[in-house]
């Protein structure tokens, strides 16, 4: 199993961009990026590193906050792991893929609509002021249903 740490992901369709001191408006770039939904990375490197791992078909945990969710997309820095919508939307349909995202008690509620906007199936467990929310593909929930296999999983990739 890969765990991995999510740099930022765009679910909705509500884009915001944002530009160095030094680069200036670029249209053409923001058309290309709409309709892209997403993990999106801060540089080159780290976006063909994530590819890479996708590719490798291991059941995988992507982990990140509640923040990184609709991030602004910085123009000329960030790169989509993904460029075309049919592939991030077979990532969520024939992948062994979870997010686990850490919140506040105040965001359990929006976080659960977005991961369940996304076709995932989503338990929570409230523990005190900070939590995680897992949104799971039906691969991975189908693989990982009962909380002592992946557990055992864990404990095995430890060794």
């Amino acid at each position: 199993m890969i765990i991995t740490a999510g740099s930022a992901i765009q679910v909705s369709n509500n884009y915001t961009f944002k530009y160095d001191e030094n680069a200036q408006q670029d249209s053409k770039s923001e058309c290309e990026i709409r309709n892209l939904n997403s993990i999106h990375v801060g540089d080159y490197e780290n976006m063909l590193f994530k590819k890479a791992l996708v590719r490798t078909q291991i059941p995988m945990i992507v982990v990140a906050t509640f923040k990184k969710i609709d991030l602004a997309i910085k123009i000329n820095k960030c790169h989509f792991v993904f460029d075309k919508k049919d592939q991030w939307e077979s990532l969520l349909n024939d992948r062994c893929i979870a997010f686990c995202k850490g919140c506040t008690n105040s965001e359990v509620g929006r976080l659960e609509e977005i991961l369940t906007n996304m076709g995932l199936i989503v338990t929570t467990s409230p523990r005190g002021n900070y939590m995680t929310v897992p949104g799971k593909t039906g691969l991975f929930h189908e693989k990982f249903h009962d909380e002592e296999i992946l557990q055992k999983e864990l404990e095995y990739e430890d060794k």
